[in-house]
């Protein structure tokens, strides 16, 4: 008998850092090196509000023209960012990755952000699985049906 897909709050990190849309990048930057991370959710108090990367990062500081230093979160983040509930299949989450050609999707529960899942999270779930950790399952019939639960997109 086939074992069912492991749920996002099973393979994502957890324990996210989050930061508010009117921190300058360079704050945001400094997190991100300090914590070792290349996604961050923006938040306004609970609510999601966006999500910036480091990719959004270095396009801003690139920009000619542009004072970075003067930028904040906001004025380069995403806004609206993909979203999943914790009890979301892993590859569920993961085709809306590659759907999306996006590196993370936001765990909520409750309006609030309890984690990131990103594509450092999808391979070692891969890794996991190959490897016989995780089990091995027919994924195509979750793939083809009408819905997909837990995605959502747009606001939050």
């Amino acid at each position: 008998m086939l074992q069912p897909i492991p749920a996002v709050i099973d393979c994502m990190t957890a324990a996210v850092q989050v930061i508010a849309p009117h921190e300058g990048i360079d704050a945001a930057r400094d997190l991100m090196d300090r914590q070792e991370i290349r996604h961050l959710p923006v938040v306004r108090g609970e609510a999601l509000v966006g999500i910036v990367s480091d990719r959004d990062l270095k396009r801003a500081a690139g920009l000619p023209g542009v004072d970075a230093e003067h930028l904040t979160v906001e004025d380069v983040m995403t806004r609206h960012p993909r979203t999943v509930h914790p009890d979301t299949p892993l590859n569920v989450a993961i085709r809306e990755m590659v759907k999306g050609k996006i590196g993370s999707v936001v765990v909520v529960n409750g309006g609030g952000v309890i984690g990131v899942v990103t594509t450092t999270d999808a391979l070692e779930a891969l890794v996991d699985l190959l490897e016989g950790k995780l089990p091995r399952v027919d994924i195509e019939n979750e793939l083809d049906g009408p819905t997909r639960p837990g995605v959502r997109h747009g606001a939050p």
